[in-house]
Formats: C-alpha cells, structure tokens, sequence
C-alpha cells in the first residue's frame, strides 16, 4: 500500500523562518561604531525613556529569572493524521494504516528543551515500546521526527524574543525609532537585513517584519494580561520566501495556553495551523524549569 507523504504542514515554512531569524539578532546588537562614538553617545538620548517605559509593559523571562524549560511533548497524531489523509485523498483501506502509525507514535517520549538565553535548545525522540513493523513505518516516523522538530524549533525562534525581553531594543544606539500619528515605529538595518517594529499610542508591539533580501517574515503578536506585563498568547506570522510575491505568501497561525510551574509560566497547549492546511496542537508536560544543564 502507497502511503502518503508525511511532510507536517509548515515545516519548509519554518526551515525559512529558521534561516531568516538567525539575522533577527541584528536588531538587538546594533551595528559597531566608529572611534568618534564615545563622543556621540555622551548626548542624551531622546529615545532612552521611551524604549524603557515600552519594554517594561511586558513580560520578561529574563527578569522573572527563566532560562530555560524542559517538558514531554505529545503532537495530536489524530488530527495531524486526518490533516495528511485530507491532503492526501486517501482511501478507506489506508485507515487501518493510520491507525497503527497513531499508536507507533503515541508511544514514542518526545521531550523539548527550550533555552531561552542562548544556544541549546533541542529535542529528544526516543522510540516507544512498539517495534515499527516495516520499513514504511520506519519512513513516516523519520519524516514525523524531522517535520516536529522543525515546527518546534521554529516555535521556539518566534516566541523566544517576543517573552525574553529582547523584542524591545534596550536602547537606541544602531536604530531609528520614529514616532507616528498612531505610535512609533522602529527600524533597524544591517547590510541586506532590515527590521520594523510597529507599536501602537500604548507602546503595544503591533507588527515586526524581516526583511533578508527580497524574503520577508511579517509576525503580528496578541497578549495575555498577568501581574508581571504583557505576555503573548498568539501571533500570526506571514512568510515570503525569497523570489515569491506577496500574493504567494504563507500564512500561519500560532495559539498559546500556559501553565505555571515553580511560580514560572511555561506552554502548556501550542497549537499551530496553515491557512487552507488545518492546525494541529501540542501538548507540554512534566515539565521542570532551569535546567542545570544550560
């Protein structure tokens, strides 16, 4: 029986996105200086206030004192099976087949290794007490352990900024910060890299686009209220690659549900979609904050 390709939607999305944010740090270390730059930077900064008062309106892991989290992660196979078999048009006698490949999967432990102050962060795949029966299996878990880490990681290097503190430049040296009618808007750029950051008259970040040569990543973030600021539970992210018209991008949509662990907020319900794809959710489990090993 001919079993369908079991690429996860958004995975070739998130190998751009994850080849475009490695220059997203550009926007957080401003271009060097010149020798005359200690001169320069004995002015008083105009922005310094401003970019100050807007960092403060969110949550930071970085002064809530979280580095990093690790958790068991379970896919929802189920729908991430009707998603490919819908793709797929496949016919009633593939559905035993999915089936099984549920239960091969169900009983793998995935575990995610989130680290939120640098490198490290990863994913172990360890197989689960079914033997996979046939080469075929073992095809589709290899493609399922590539496409979730992919979508995982890719998770990782959108939310990571917009939760750490470094979303807002903590200070104006290397950018432009521009106030508007409805705002203000940040930009910086570095060589073929270019960075916007829209924020509205509440000093709300409203859009950040990337823009690496002609590939462009638009991300409009939402938040959820806690004591400690804004944190975000959502964003969608629209994704050109390099060459594709604006009319080719694609869509994607990310939700978030958090869950408090030793006084720390850490995902508990990701749920991601493509528009005309369908979504699919993970769920996060014992879970354990600040790993040793960072």
């Amino acid at each position: 029986m001919h079993r369908p390709g079991f690429a996860m939607p958004m995975a070739s999305g998130i190998a751009l996105v994850l080849s475009l944010l490695t220059s997203a740090a550009l926007c957080q270390t401003p271009p060097a200086t010149s020798a005359t730059a200690p001169a320069a930077a004995a002015q008083p900064d105009p922005n310094a206030a401003f970019l100050a008062k807007a960092s403060s309106l969110y949550y930071s892991t970085t002064r809530q004192g979280l580095t990093g989290f690790d958790c068991t992660v379970h896919p929802d196979w189920v729908n991430i099976f009707k998603i490919v078999e819908k793709q797929s048009k496949s016919t009633a006698a593939d559905h035993a087949e999915y089936d099984k490949d549920v239960a091969l999967l169900n009983s793998l432990k995935i575990t995610l290794h989130a680290r939120l102050t640098g490198p490290g962060s990863g994913m172990d795949w360890e197989p689960g007490t079914m033997a996979p029966p046939d080469p075929e299996s073992l095809e589709m878990v290899d493609h399922m352990h590539q496409a979730t880490g992919q979508n995982l990681q890719g998770f990782l290097q959108f939310w990571t900024p917009l939760v750490n503190g470094s979303v807002i430049p903590a200070t104006s040296a290397g950018i432009d910060v521009e106030k508007t009618e409805t705002g203000h808007t940040i930009h910086a750029v570095d060589g073929s890299t270019r960075i916007t950051e829209v924020l509205d008259s509440g000093n709300i970040l409203k859009e950040s686009i990337l823009q690496v040569g002609d590939a462009k990543i638009t991300l409009n973030p939402t938040y959820m209220q806690t004591p400690n600021g804004l944190l975000v539970n959502g964003f969608t992210a629209r994704i050109q690659p390099p060459g594709a018209t604006a009319e080719q991008q694609q869509k994607m949509t990310v939700g978030l549900e958090y869950q408090t662990v030793k006084g720390f907020l850490v995902p508990q319900t990701l749920t991601m979609g493509e528009v005309g794809m369908g979504s699919f959710a993970f769920t996060f489990d014992s879970c354990t904050v600040n790993p040793p090993s960072q």
